[in-house]
């Protein structure tokens, strides 16, 4: 193995490769960092740019725009409150807060280091413990991946700031527009109206930007305030996060562990990973009540998360042949293209090919830290730009990012209505948070429960015998039942005190 890194490593060491690894590593943090476009469109973009390459090279130039689009997402979710990719959904709820109180640079710089946290050692694992891990996985089915999925979504809703009932509302929303179009196993249509835009459901560009970006634009231009009138003295250059790293250490290892895991599960993918662990950053906390107001932890969790699940992804693509999220279907669908035949015996015939794949990974994440950190002055400068120029651009942004996915004026549509539901929400003060989760993945939990309850013998009970999906079980009743218990025990105390 250690011999095939060698060759690999040797087989890069040339300034095209390099100069690729840039390319890709730029064009991914623009498409991640403009709210609409993401790391996956460019990649569907380029692919067709690499025909005329090499294996090694088109591989070089994908890899890169992919760990690229993950990392650029958290600029924009930061500075504007507006997730660049669905990956970056979770860092809006506390770095848009930080940017709010003047702390931009503090909380840019932990996301960048973050990122670098997340992606360097999930590909150094995936590299060496590919083929091993990738068998653990073969062990789990479709009832671990129905309660993994719920998980997810019981996690995210304790994030509604003390109402667990309003979060779950949201939640319920979430499923519910998620079963828009067709059934996943027999193809049912559900919910169409006779409407052929809704035959494959709700697209979710448009439900993201519409709830996330349109809204924010509306409802801080409603109120008169402006990226202008925000405390834009204090905003420097790259910030070593010593302090945050060294005080959130166990957070940023139970992060990256979350997102490594799910990153590999088929389907789930980084935007599923980092509200799990923005989740559980919140539920372990000595200060819970801080997050969602600018907690440095809701910045550094989701970030290592996701990141994380860019190696964690690579794992099933390469050892397995099955795509770990959105992204990596497509780099699977181009090294097919290029001959190749990801699976376990890509290991034994190509094992040089297969850890190049890592190792740009890993060079990739060195050059986004590098550009991250030299470029975070030229990124926070975007604070500077009076409302009425900025507003309209990201409101243009997301037309164009609705009309480069859905490519008709439907999409367009869609988004003015998600829109004005975003608006709903927020004077309910329902939390978007658990809406957007419940939609990524209802599809995820609804063709699995579907698929167990086909292979099961004993319906239900299946669910509990199964030790995974048992213990999962066991969290999902815990991430429900543990905030009332402290809310039970803290009311208990201040009543013992008042005594």
């Amino acid at each position: 193995m250690f011999g095939s890194i060698a060759q690999a490593f040797a087989g890069m060491l040339s300034l095209s490769i390099f100069g690729l690894i840039l390319l890709g590593v730029f064009i991914g943090l623009v498409f991640g960092i403009i709210p609409g476009l993401s790391g996956s469109m460019a990649i569907a973009l380029i692919i067709p740019l690499t025909y005329k390459m090499s294996s090694t090279t088109s591989i070089a130039l994908l890899i890169s725009v992919f760990v690229g689009g993950i990392s650029g997402g958290c600029i924009s979710a930061i500075l504007l409150g507006i997730p660049g990719t669905n990956s970056s959904v979770a860092t809006t709820f506390d770095g848009y807060e930080m940017t709010k109180k003047g702390k931009a640079s503090e909380a840019l710089s932990a996301a960048v280091i973050a990122n670098a946290i997340g992606t360097l050692p999930s590909m150094t694992i995936g590299m060496l413990l590919s083929v091993g891990l990738a068998r653990i996985a073969l062990h789990l089915s479709a009832w671990e991946y129905c309660t993994l999925g719920f998980l997810a979504i019981t996690m995210v809703s304790t994030l509604s700031k003390g109402n667990m009932l309003k979060g779950l509302i949201a939640a319920g929303l979430g499923l519910l527009a998620s079963c828009v179009g067709a059934a996943p196993i027999d193809g049912v249509m559900r919910f169409t109206f006779d409407n052929y835009n809704l035959l494959g459901g709700f697209g979710l560009t448009y439900v993201i930007l519409g709830v996330f970006a349109s809204r924010i634009v509306i409802m801080e231009y409603a109120k008169g305030k402006g990226t202008d009138q925000m405390k834009i003295d204090r905003i420097n250059g790259f910030r070593w996060p010593g302090e945050a790293l060294a005080h959130h250490k166990r957070t940023i290892l139970e992060s990256w562990l979350m997102g490594l895991w799910i990153g590999f599960l088929p389907g789930f993918g980084s935007s599923v990973s980092s509200m799990v662990a923005y989740g559980r950053a919140k539920n372990t906390s000595k200060e819970p009540e801080e997050f969602g107001h600018g907690h440095i932890a809701g910045v550094l969790a989701p970030e290592v998360a996701n990141n994380a699940s860019v190696g964690g992804a690579l794992i099933p693509m390469m050892a397995l042949g099955i795509p770990g999220d959105g992204s990596t279907a497509y780099l699977l669908g181009a090294l097919m293209l290029h001959g190749m035949d990801p699976g376990p015996l890509l290991f034994t015939e190509q094992p040089v090919f297969s850890y190049t794949v890592f190792l740009v990974g890993i060079v990739s994440a060195v050059a986004v830290l590098l550009l991250q950190t030299v470029g975070l002055r030229l990124c926070a400068s975007v604070l500077k730009i009076p409302m009425h120029y900025l507003y309209p651009a990201i409101v243009v942004c997301c037309f164009i990012g609705v009309f480069a996915n859905q490519k008709t004026m439907f999409g367009i549509l869609m988004l003015l209505v998600f829109t004005l539901i975003g608006i709903l929400f927020t004077y309910c003060n329902i939390p978007v948070a658990p809406f957007t989760m419940s939609f990524v993945i209802g599809e995820i939990i609804e063709t699995n429960f579907r698929r167990a309850m086909t292979y099961s013998k004993t319906g239900y009970l299946a669910f509990l015998t199964r030790p995974v999906s048992a213990l999962l079980i066991l969290a999902i009743l815990f991430s429900v039942f543990s905030p009332i218990l402290k809310e039970l025990l803290a009311a208990r105390k201040r009543r013992s005190a008042q005594g």
